[in-house]
């Protein structure tokens, strides 16, 4: 018999689970959780805020790897921490998906949770203690929307430009 080219799950599970941009240890919820190679971060998290603390720091780290100019490290790592917030307050389900991909000249950034109810602009008050969430995204990100996900829920998902050269807002 032959030796084979490919991983056995195990190893691959267990090399998945080694670098600052690979899964979540909990368990794997959905088919893009063997998708994460090269420059992608996929995770599962449960739902507390807790968890966006070790979001925040793992998309540091990912970013940090790939070679991300440090603006965009920084940017990147609020982003996910806003969208992630935002799920977080919003769903009523236990988990909630986050998924970071270096596209080259940007990265995408996109959380998927239960709630159907789409995010919004607000106008917060200075005493309100939430509602800035989305404006931070729409001041920071070179675009953002949110859609409908097959079955249930929605993915809210925002670009950031690597490069210092895409500005340009687009129609959400």
């Amino acid at each position: 018999m032959g030796s084979s080219k490919g991983t056995s799950a195990r190893s691959r599970t267990s090399l998945l689970d080694a670098g600052p941009y690979a899964y979540s240890r909990t368990r794997r919820s959905c088919a893009d959780c063997d998708l994460a190679v090269g420059r992608q971060l996929h995770r599962h998290v449960r739902a507390v805020p807790a968890e966006v603390v070790r979001v925040r720091a793992a998309v540091l780290a990912a970013l940090t790897a790939w070679g991300c100019p440090p603006g965009a490290v920084d940017d990147g790592e609020l982003l996910v921490s806003e969208l992630v917030t935002n799920a977080v307050v919003h769903t009523a389900d236990t988990t909630v998906a986050v998924n970071v991909v270096d596209l080259g000249n940007r990265l995408l950034i996109e959380v998927t949770d239960s709630s159907p109810v789409r995010p919004a602009l607000r106008a917060a008050g200075p005493q309100d203690e939430r509602g800035r969430g989305m404006q931070l995204v729409e001041a920071v990100a070179s675009a953002w929307g949110s859609r409908r996900e097959p079955g249930r829920g929605k993915t809210t998902w925002c670009t950031l430009a690597l490069d210092g050269g895409d500005t340009a807002r687009r129609a959400r």
